[in-house]
């Protein structure tokens, strides 16, 4: 199993609070996903239903849109709509990476 990691290491509390800040619902965990497997890019509707496919992640459009506005705050999403309906767009994928420290003593 090849262990490299590709990106950049987030060291900027505020950065990484923002980042988590957009993350920090399981619905919005589920939005990156699905966006994932449709190919980083989607139109908002498509997205919203293809989360509510799995019961847990139902949601009214303008509850799921509201996740989908925070992850755009954050900068993990763009929400866009150019005379035309809203796409959203994949910015970053978001790996977290957990190192344990050895208390010495």
């Amino acid at each position: 199993m090849d262990n490299k990691v590709e990106g950049k290491e987030v060291s900027d509390p505020f950065e990484a609070g923002e980042i988590c800040a957009g993350l920090s619902h399981a619905y919005r965990i589920k939005v990156m996903q699905v966006l994932m497997q449709l190919g980083r890019k989607a139109k908002l509707a498509d997205l919203l239903k293809e989360c509510s496919k799995d019961p847990p992640f139902f949601r009214q459009f303008t509850v799921g849109k509201a996740h989908i506005e925070k992850m755009a705050i954050a900068g993990i999403v763009d929400l866009s709509s150019e005379e035309g309906p809203y796409v959203v767009e994949l910015k970053k994928e978001v790996r977290v990476f957990v190192k344990d420290i050895k208390s010495e003593k």
